[in-house]
């Protein structure tokens, strides 16, 4: 069984939690910062589920025009047998009406 790894570092639950602000950086600035960071994720996140569902979508509408396209296809090739035995049948009858002339011509200019 493969295991696929995992991209994200592990990250202890208890880990930094006690861990000091910077005092250069007013602690508003770090809320802004993070709001910002969050505002940005939400928004690709928000980009990434649109494309999706716009991929899913156009997979649908793919898919509906390959069943038709199979429909039309079948179609075509249950014509063009219906086609192809019409035509064989007139070709071996005028064969045969050209056998009969060609038989009658020898047997006039024969008499």
């Amino acid at each position: 069984m493969n295991t696929i790894p995992n991209p994200l570092p592990r990250i202890k639950i208890n880990e930094n939690l006690n861990a000091p602000i910077p005092r250069n950086i007013p602690k508003e600035k770090n809320f802004k910062d993070m709001n910002n960071q969050l505002d940005e994720i939400t928004n690709i996140l928000n980009d990434n589920i649109d494309k999706t569902i716009n991929n899913m979508e156009n997979t649908l509408i793919l898919s509906e025009s390959t069943d038709k396209l199979r429909e039309q296809s079948n179609q075509f090739n249950k014509t063009s047998k219906k086609v192809k035995r019409k035509m064989y049948f007139k070709n071996k009858k005028l064969q045969i009406i050209l056998g009969i002339v060609v038989i009658v011509i020898i047997i006039i200019v024969c008499i």
